[in-house]
C-alpha cells in the first residue's frame, strides 16, 4: 500500500518551466542563445528564476512566472476568450442517474466539497486559470527570438537544437491523496477520474477541461459519449447474438444434420498446388458449419442495419453534445493559431506585401510548392499500396500456412484445418495492422517535414491527412479483401490462371463455410489481440518505466519542489489526442462496418475503452509530465475525416449484409426458387474430375463445388445458371434500398432536429445582443459626457471680411 503523503510546499507560483543540461552550457554559443531567449522574455514582462536541481543536480531549471497584465495583453494579442469573461460558463453534467455519479458530482456540502469548494462548485473562474496562463505563455515563447536570423525564434526550435532538454507546465502538486487540508485539482483527478474503480463513473470534463485545456477535455468528451452510446449497442449486440444461437439450435442445425452431415457428396480439390489438391467429403464440414450459422444468420443482417442507423444518430447527437460543450467551455469563436514556422522562414527567401494586411511577408512560390506536394503525395500513395498488396498476401499466406502445417501431419485432417485457417488468417491480419503501427507516424512525419508547411496548423492537418490515408490502407483494405474480393476471381476447379501468383490469388477460396464466417473469426481474433497488446503496451510504458525511475529518489520525494518531481515523469506528446482520435474513428468505423459479420465486437469494443479512458487518465493525471493546455473547438482535421469514414463504414456494411452474408439468397430460395435437395445443396454445383488439370489425386468421377454453374452434361458447360443472375440483381437492389433508406434516416434528423440545440442559438444570440448593447452604451455614455456640454472659447470663428 502507497503510503500517504502531503503535497510538497511550494515556495513560488510557477507557471513553465525550461530545463538546461549543465553540458550544454560549457558551450558558449548555447549559453548565448539561451541567455538571449530568457532576457527576450523577461524584456516582455514574464517573471524569471532558475538554480540547478536538489536530485538533477546537472540540470538547470528555469522557472516562468506570467504576471497578470501581461495575461491580459496575450488575450487580446491573441484574441483568446478565458474562463472567467465566459457569462455562459456552467456545469453541463449528462447521466445524471446515481449509478453514474460520483462524490464530486453531488453538489451538497460534503467534507470533500469543504476541501475544495471554488473547485467543486463549478462556478465561473473569478481570475485566469493556472493551465490558460501556461497556454498563454507557451504562444508568447513560440513567438520569442533567441538570434539574429530570421529563423531563429520559438522554444520548439530551441528543444530540436537540445540546447533546452525539456519545457513543460507545472503540476499543482502531488497527486497523492491526503485526509486532511485543502484538495488540489491533480488530487481529485486522480481520485474520481484516474482510478479504475471508477470505471462505469462519469468522467469530470469542466475539471479535465480547467486542469489539462479543451483540445484534451473534447477527446476525452468523445470518448465518454461514444463508449456510452455503444455500450447500448453492444447490450443489443449480445441480444441479437443469443437469438442468432437459439435459431441455429432449433432450426439451423436440423437442416444442416440432414443436407450436410447425412451428405455422401465429394467436395473437387482447390488445385492450386499439389498440397491442396485433395477431395474432401462434404459431411465433414458438419461441426463447422453448425458454428457458421450462429454467425451467418438473419439476427446479424439486422443488428448490422440497426447499427448503421445507430452510427447516423451517434454522430449527429455528437455534433448536438460538441456544440454545448463549446458554449461551457468559451470556445465557439476561437482563431486559429497560423503563426509561421520557423522552418517554413528558413526556405522562404521570397517575400511579397501581403494584399490584405499592406505587410511584407515571406512565401514559397507555387511551383516549388506543387512540385514538393506531387512528391510527398505520390509517396503516401505508392505506399498506401503497398500496404494494400502486403495486407492481402499477409491473408493468403496465413491461410496456405495453416494447410500446409496440418497437411505435414496427417492428409485426412484437412477439415481441421477450416478454424485453425481462419484463427491463424486474424493473426496474420492482426501482425499486418500492428506492425506497421510504429514507423507509420515516422514516415508521415518524414514527408510532411519535407513539405515545410507554413503553419504549425497547416503542418498538424497534413500530418493527421498522410497518416490517416497510411492507417487506412493499413487497417481496412485486408477486412475489404477477405470480404468482397476473396475467392470472386474463382469460376470453377478445372480452371486455372497461367502465373503462379495470379493462380494463388484466383484459389484463395473461403471454402463451403463462406467468408462471412471467415469475416467474423478474424475480426474476433483482431479485437482480442489488439485488447491484449493495448494491456501489454500500456502497463510496459507507463508502470515499468515509471516505476524504475521513481524509486531512485522515493526517500526524499517530499521534499523535492514539483518542477523537478515532473522532469522525472513521462513527456507529454503534443498530437496525443488527435493520434488517439484516429484509433477511436477506426474503431467505430471497423464496427459499423464489419458488425453484421460479428456481433459480439461491440461488446469487446466498449471492454477494451473502458480500459483504455481509465489508462490514459491514469497516464495524464500521475506519470505524464503536465500537457500544454491548448483550446480547441473541436475534433480538428478529423472532423470531416470522421464524416467521411462513417459514410464509407454504412456503405461497407450494406456490402457485407448484401453480398458476404447468406440472408438474401436463403430468402430468395426459400421463397422464390424453392428448388428440391434443400438450401446447402441447391449452392453447390456438379464437376467432373476428369477435367481437373492437375492430376494429383486420383479421380472420383462427379464432385460438387459452391457455386451457381451448370453440369458438365449442360450445352453450357459451367457456365452461371440464371440462378446466378437473380441473386446478383436482389443483392443490388437491397443495396440500393439500404442506402436509400440511410439517407432518409439522415434527411429525416436535419429536418426535425438540428446539429445546434435551442439553447445553443439563443445563448449565441443573447451574446451578440448582449456585445451590441454594451457597445451602444459605451457611444452613449461618450456622447452624454457633461464635459462635452461645455463650450469653451478658446476657438472663435473669425467674422466675414467683407459685407454683403
Amino acid at each position: 500500500m502507497k503510503k500517504e503523503t502531503g503535497t510538497p510546499s511550494k515556495p513560488e507560483e510557477v507557471d513553465y518551466v525550461i530545463v538546461i543540461a549543465g553540458k550544454k552550457l560549457e558551450n558558449n554559443d548555447n549559453v548565448k542563445l539561451a541567455n538571449n531567449f530568457l532576457n527576450a522574455l523577461a524584456a516582455k514582462g514574464v517573471d524569471l528564476t532558475m538554480d540547478y536541481g536538489i536530485f538533477y543536480t546537472k540540470y538547470l531549471f528555469v522557472r516562468l512566472t506570467i504576471p497578470d497584465h501581461l495575461v491580459q495583453e496575450l488575450c487580446n494579442s491573441y484574441n483568446i476568450n478565458l474562463s472567467y469573461i465566459n457569462p455562459y460558463f456552467s456545469s453541463d453534467t449528462k447521466f445524471n442517474w446515481k449509478i453514474f455519479q460520483t462524490e464530486i458530482d453531488l453538489k451538497d456540502s460534503s467534507r470533500i466539497f469543504r476541501r475544495a469548494p471554488e473547485t467543486l462548485l463549478d462556478l465561473r473562474p473569478t481570475k485566469p486559470t493556472k493551465a490558460e496562463k501556461s497556454m498563454l505563455l507557451y504562444l508568447l515563447m513560440t513567438k520569442t527570438w533567441f538570434d539574429e536570423k530570421v529563423n531563429d525564434y520559438g522554444v520548439d526550435k530551441l528543444l530540436s537544437k537540445g540546447i533546452f532538454a525539456a519545457a513543460y507546465p507545472v503540476h499543482d502538486g502531488s497527486y497523492y491523496w491526503t485526509q486532511q487540508g485543502p484538495l488540489s485539482e491533480r488530487q481529485l483527478l486522480v481520485k474520481y477520474w484516474a482510478n479504475f474503480s471508477y470505471f462505469y463513473k462519469n468522467q469530470p470534463l469542466n475539471l479535465i477541461e480547467k486542469y489539462f485545456g479543451t483540445k484534451i477535455a473534447i477527446y476525452f468528451a468523445f470518448m465518454d459519449f461514444y463508449t456510452k452510446c455503444l455500450a447500448a449497442a453492444a447490450a443489443i449486440g449480445v441480444i441479437f447474438y443469443i437469438a442468432g444461437f437459439l435459431m441455429a439450435i432449433f432450426q439451423n442445425f436440423d437442416v444442416i444434420d440432414e443436407e450436410i452431415c447425412k451428405s455422401n457428396l465429394t467436395l473437387c480439390p482447390v488445385c492450386s498446388n499439389n498440397i491442396t489438391c485433395q477431395y474432401e467429403m462434404y459431411n465433414n464440414y458438419c461441426d463447422d458449419m453448425k458454428k457458421a450459422v450462429i454467425l451467418d444468420s438473419m439476427f446479424s443482417s439486422i443488428y448490422g442495419v440497426l447499427m448503421s442507423i445507430w452510427g447516423i444518430f451517434v454522430m449527429f447527437f455528437w455534433k448536438r453534445r460538441l456544440n454545448m460543450l463549446r458554449m461551457n467551455w468559451n470556445v465557439v469563436r476561437i482563431r486559429l493559431q497560423k503563426d509561421l514556422r520557423p522552418e517554413y522562414v528558413k526556405i522562404a527567401k521570397h517575400t511579397r506585401i501581403n494584399a490584405a494586411t499592406g505587410e511584407e511577408e515571406h512565401y514559397v512560390p507555387t511551383y516549388k510548392r506543387f512540385f514538393t506536394l506531387s512528391f510527398t503525395n505520390g509517396c503516401i500513395v505508392f505506399l498506401g499500396f503497398l500496404l494494400i498488396l502486403f495486407g492481402i498476401c499477409m491473408v493468403i499466406v496465413g491461410n496456405r500456412l495453416s494447410y500446409y502445417i496440418m497437411y505435414s501431419v496427417d492428409q485426412k485432417t484437412v477439415v481441421q484445418a477450416t478454424l485453425f485457417s481462419k484463427i491463424l488468417s486474424g493473426v496474420m491480419l492482426f501482425i499486418q495492422v500492428y506492425g506497421f503501427v510504429t514507423w507509420l507516424p515516422v514516415v508521415s512525419a518524414f514527408f510532411t517535414k519535407m513539405e515545410t508547411p507554413a503553419s504549425q496548423h497547416d503542418y498538424d492537418h497534413s500530418y493527421i491527412i498522410k497518416h490517416s490515408i497510411l492507417l487506412f490502407a493499413n487497417r481496412y483494405v485486408a477486412l475489404i479483401y477477405l470480404t468482397f474480393i476473396r475467392g470472386r476471381a474463382y469460376s470453377h476447379p478445372g480452371k486455372n490462371a497461367d502465373y503462379y501468383l495470379l493462380k494463388e490469388f484466383s484459389h484463395d477460396l473461403c471454402g463451403p463455410l463462406g467468408c462471412f464466417f471467415n469475416l467474423g473469426i478474424a475480426l474476433g481474433t483482431l479485437f482480442g489481440f489488439d485488447s491484449a497488446r493495448l494491456l501489454i503496451q500500456q502497463f510496459l510504458e507507463m508502470f515499468v518505466q515509471v516505476k524504475i525511475n521513481k524509486r531512485k529518489h522515493t526517500k526524499d520525494l517530499p521534499n523535492f519542489p514539483q518542477w523537478e518531481l515532473d522532469f522525472g515523469l513521462l513527456p507529454s506528446v503534443r498530437l496525443f489526442s488527435y493520434i488517439n482520435i484516429y484509433d477511436i474513428i477506426s474503431q467505430f468505423a471497423l464496427i459499423i462496418g464489419f458488425v453484421s459479420a460479428f456481433p459480439l465486437g461491440p461488446l469487446l469494443a466498449v471492454i477494451r475503452n473502458i480500459f483504455k479512458i481509465r489508462v490514459e487518465a491514469i497516464k495524464f493525471a500521475k506519470y505524464s509530465r503536465k500537457c500544454i493546455p491548448m483550446k480547441d473547438s473541436g475534433l480538428g482535421p478529423y472532423n470531416k475525416i470522421i464524416k467521411w469514414v462513417s459514410g464509407i463504414a454504412i456503405f461497407v456494411n450494406g456490402c457485407v449484409i448484401a453480398f458476404s452474408s447468406s440472408t438474401i439468397s436463403w430468402l430468395l430460395y426459400k421463397f422464390y426458387f424453392k428448388a428440391e435437395g434443400g438450401y446447402y445443396n441447391f449452392m453447390l454445383s456438379e464437376f467432373d474430375s476428369a477435367d481437373l488439370n492437375e492430376k494429383t489425386a486420383q479421380s472420383k468421377g462427379i464432385c460438387y463445388y459452391p457455386g451457381l454453374r451448370h453440369p458438365p452434361n449442360n450445352p453450357d458447360k459451367y457456365g452461371l445458371k440464371i440462378e446466378f443472375y437473380v441473386i446478383i440483381i436482389a443483392q443490388l437492389v437491397f443495396l440500393i434500398i439500404y442506402q436509400q433508406f440511410m439517407l432518409f434516416i439522415v434527411g429525416l434528423l436535419r429536418s426535425t432536429l438540428t446539429e445546434k440545440p435551442r439553447v445553443f442559438k439563443e445563448r449565441v444570440l443573447y451574446e451578440e445582443v448582449l456585445v451590441r448593447d454594451i457597445k451602444q452604451k459605451i457611444l452613449n455614455d461618450l456622447y452624454n459626457d457633461p464635459i462635452r456640454r461645455n463650450f469653451p472659447d478658446t476657438i472663435q470663428i473669425p467674422p466675414p471680411l467683407f459685407n454683403d
